[in-house]
């Protein structure tokens, strides 16, 4: 009798326990709908603490934590959940979501997938892990996704007004794996279904940009910034379009623009030194890099351009300096870096100096026209001719599009009064740049042709 007694008691004691998880549970669920997700998580704890096993408050709390963007935290109740009902589906979901607003886009992935092969209808997967395949570079798999979307929207009448962004998603991946005609339609109907898709109008531009249609190209970027004023990668993309069409004025306003709306923009900061360089502003091109290195110190390439500015204020040393810390770095950049230091160290007349860092650019590199070019000037204010036009016609051999390459070997035949072939360089350096030291070079083709003509 008395252990039929403590039977029945205890059989009461954990049903009442059970029914105050679940009363717990439901009050949670309540505060969740009123969106007091702090409130909704204390009742799930306490769920909880009655039983540690309850999936359906485990899953819950993980929404309320991830509602409060307190997404490691929501991730890892997700992990507890998965490993209770590894056949749900939706779990996978929102662990991926967790993933994805932490910018683990691999892991996203993952659970993207996993997700579909346990519920092979879920549109929001598919939508999501295409966007996950954009962030890393496999466009042909976001490319399949969303193509997917699009049916499976099709087939559900209840869905066909989601996902209204799906053309402009699709133009965008396309474009970045170089289908441009593709993805030109593509954008042209998302234009068609909203004409007021800023995102349409960028990517449509900058494809029109980088072919052969500039122009219009512009006019796409001006109607997305009409759209959406704050559009940094709009401002910054007909930025570059500018500068490529030489009109730097209006280059300059949009770079300084994208740096308004986000001044930690690095690549604004480069653009617009760059754009600076291309002025003839070596100063103030120098600021900007100085700035962007602030953001971002390991920016050998932003190194080397510096580099370059102060070669063109004549402050040798300096730049000697700035391909020093480039070389630092030990980045690809690297064989770069260590030509360009020769070349500083050529015009600081350390030609010795200059020749080691040339030749250490050419084993990391053996095909680096531009160092053949440098040791080829290093060669011939050291007197050995000979040796320096091997490495000037190795330049050129490498790349014979190059007008920097003919206008040195066209002073290497000026110096030992080979007219002719002067003449023919220089020519040859006009023809393919025709803005490259246009003043100079069309000074030293009068002297050459005259030289030729004298017969000396």
């Amino acid at each position: 009798m008395k252990y039929l007694i403590l039977c029945i008691v205890l059989i009461n004691f954990c049903t009442a326990a059970a029914q105050t998880a679940k009363e717990h549970y439901q009050k949670g669920n309540e505060l969740l709908k009123e969106k007091k997700y702090a409130e909704a998580v204390s009742s799930y704890d306490a769920a909880l603490a009655k039983d540690s096993l309850y999936a359906f408050a485990l899953n819950n709390k993980g929404r309320a934590l991830f509602e409060q963007k307190l997404y490691e935290q929501a991730k890892e109740v997700f992990d507890k959940v998965v490993r209770l009902t590894p056949k749900d589906a939706d779990v996978h979901y929102r662990r991926a979501k967790c993933y994805w607003a932490m910018n683990y886009f691999e892991s996203a992935i993952i659970d993207y997938t996993t997700t579909i092969e346990l519920d092979p209808k879920h549109l929001e997967a598919y939508y999501n892990r295409g966007l996950g395949y954009q962030e890393v570079d496999r466009n042909k798999e976001a490319i399949d996704d969303f193509n997917t979307v699009l049916e499976l929207r099709e087939l559900n009448a209840s869905t066909s007004e989601k996902y209204t962004d799906i053309y402009t998603l699709l133009g965008f991946s396309k474009r970045l794996s170089g289908q441009f005609e593709a993805a030109l339609l593509d954008l042209e109907k998302a234009i068609e279904i909203n004409p007021k898709d800023a995102a349409a109008y960028y990517h449509r531009g900058t494809i029109k940009a980088g072919t052969d249609a500039p122009e219009a190209g512009l006019l796409d970027l001006t109607k997305a910034i009409q759209l959406d004023p704050e559009y940094a990668k709009a401002y910054y993309q007909r930025g570059l379009t500018y500068r490529l069409q030489k009109e730097y004025k209006n280059a300059l306003k949009d770079f300084s623009k994208v740096i308004e709306i986000n001044p930690e923009a690095n690549r604004s900061y480069i653009s617009r030194g760059y754009t600076y360089a291309n002025m003839g502003k070596a100063k103030d091109a120098i600021k900007d890099y100085d700035k962007a290195l602030e953001i971002n110190p390991k920016d050998a390439a932003t190194f080397i351009r510096k580099g370059y500015a102060n070669i063109d204020l004549k402050a040798y040393d300096a730049a000697v300096v700035d391909f020093t810390a480039a070389i630092d770095l030990k980045t690809p950049f690297s064989s770069y870096a260590y030509n360009n230091r020769g070349n500083a160290k050529r015009l600081l007349k350390d030609y010795e100096g200059a020749l080691v860092d040339v030749n250490q650019s050419l084993q990391m590199d053996s095909l680096n026209a531009f160092a053949y070019t440098n040791r080829g000037l290093i060669r011939m204010d050291k007197g050995e001719q000979e040796a320096a036009l091997t490495d000037l016609n190795r330049a050129i051999e490498l790349n014979d599009q190059v007008a920097e390459f003919y206008y040195n070997r066209g002073n290497y035949y000026l110096k030992l009064k080979k007219y002719d072939k002067a003449t023919a360089d220089y020519s040859k350096s006009l023809d393919l740049a025709p803005e490259y030291k246009q003043k100079e070079i069309s000074k030293l083709l009068k002297v050459a042709k005259k030289g030729f003509l004298s017969g000396e």
